[in-house]
């Protein structure tokens, strides 16, 4: 490792593409595609190139330098189809370490280009290979199958979310046109945050609808209710709480209206005397 060499990290689930213009033991100086400095320690390093710049050259050229380095790179990942891969190699199940996936991957001669591309596009897909230390592990066929499951999960979640989103702030810029439908899921995950807080099943859910809407207080998500027809102005929330009806079920109502009849019907044939 030495000044010069291009290396990569990874910063908020993305990989940085930077060059070393310091060393000092284990940390180092690095200037990024970014145009930012940091201090890094070695160890964070996912890998490093055989590729070099001279650092003697203009900020601007290098950082020029870098982006095209990590567009290149980027593009070749792009042409890798791991699904493939992993119907290739998952019955084998054994570790492949990173110059045997690159051979998987391309064709000689390879560059440090080529094993940045394998690291970037496992990097990006990780539903079909555990990857870590340079060595990648295909998935079962069930773990594919349960990652898959929280995928589809997770996304319906996210949709909530914006839907909730949405709906709130149209309720609050009165730009629901006469409309005041809602998804059934989230009023009871508005309701019920209401209702219980923290202590909700879904309070992160709420919570994430009411962040980028600027609602501090459930005290809000009651008037936008009321004001959404959903809530009277009195409504009694602690029935709500409590989970005690605020009606009648249909056949005790049923029921009630029989005995009345028959009650009816004895008073008339009741003997006046």
């Amino acid at each position: 490792m030495n000044i010069g060499d291009i290396v990569e990290y990874i910063d908020q689930q993305k990989i940085i593409t930077a060059v070393i213009t310091q060393i000092k033991k284990l940390r180092l100086r690095l200037l990024t595609e970014n145009n930012r400095e940091v201090n890094l320690s070695a160890s964070r390093l996912l890998g490093i190139s055989k590729d070099s710049l001279d650092t003697s050259a203009t900020r601007d050229l290098l950082v020029k330098r870098l982006k095209q380095k990590a567009a290149a790179r980027k593009e070749l990942s792009q042409t890798i189809d791991i699904k493939e891969l992993w119907e290739l190699l998952y019955e084998d199940e054994e570790d492949i370490d990173l110059p045997t996936m690159t051979l998987f991957c391309f064709d000689p001669p390879l560059t440090s280009d080529h094993e940045s591309a394998v690291i970037r596009a496992f990097f990006a897909d990780k539903l079909y290979f555990k990857f870590g230390k340079e060595l990648f592990t295909p998935h079962t066929l069930k773990q594919i199958e349960a990652t898959q499951k929280q995928i589809k999960k997770t996304e319906k979640k996210e949709l909530l979310i914006k839907k909730g989103e949405t709906w709130l702030k149209n309720m609050m810029n009165d730009k629901f046109n006469g409309s005041n439908e809602i998804d059934p899921e989230i009023l009871n995950i508005l309701k019920w945050y209401y209702i219980l807080e923290k202590e909700s099943q879904t309070a992160s859910m709420a919570r994430a609808m009411l962040a980028k809407t600027g609602i501090e207080s459930t005290n809000q998500i009651f008037t936008l209710l009321v004001k959404a027809d959903i809530w009277d102005k009195d409504q009694n929330i602690d029935l709500l709480r409590m989970d005690i009806p605020a009606e009648f079920p249909e056949e005790i109502i049923k029921k009630a209206d029989e005995i009345s009849i028959v009650q009816d019907d004895n008073d008339f044939y009741k003997d006046p005397d």
